[in-house]
């Protein structure tokens, strides 16, 4: 039997007694596989675009509020100097985004929150 114990460092000293942080792995069982289920990080993060839940920025897209996320829209080199730099849209929770179509934008800002996962897995 191939038994490994990895400290997990979760353990410590409770005031009267040494907790346990070590768990151990058998190496050595004959079935080591396992079910993963399918991923839903890309759909979980398109279903943050125009979704008030959470949202810390609106944007007015043809006088439409279009809900999103300072953080995510970062990734584009528009709204990263938009919301990191001095332009006062940084300090404003709602921005007026003019001479653009709302359905289009909407999509853009879809791509922008794919993108960013996307961005790491390759």
């Amino acid at each position: 039997m191939n038994l490994i114990l990895f400290p997990l460092f979760t353990g410590g000293y409770d005031g009267l007694n040494r907790l346990n942080d070590f768990i151990k792995f058998d190496f050595g069982a004959d079935d080591l596989s396992f079910d993963v289920s399918e991923s839903t990080l890309l759909s979980d993060l398109k279903s943050f675009v125009d979704n008030e839940a959470m949202s810390d920025v609106t944007l007015i897209v043809e006088g439409e509020a279009v809900f999103a996320h300072k953080l995510m829209l970062t990734r584009c080199p528009y709204f990263h100097a938009m919301f990191m730099g001095e332009m006062m849209e940084s300090s404003q929770s709602t921005i007026h985004i003019e001479e653009v179509n709302s359905f289009f934008y909407t999509r853009h800002l879809e791509f922008i929150f794919q993108l960013t996962l996307l961005h790491y897995i390759f």
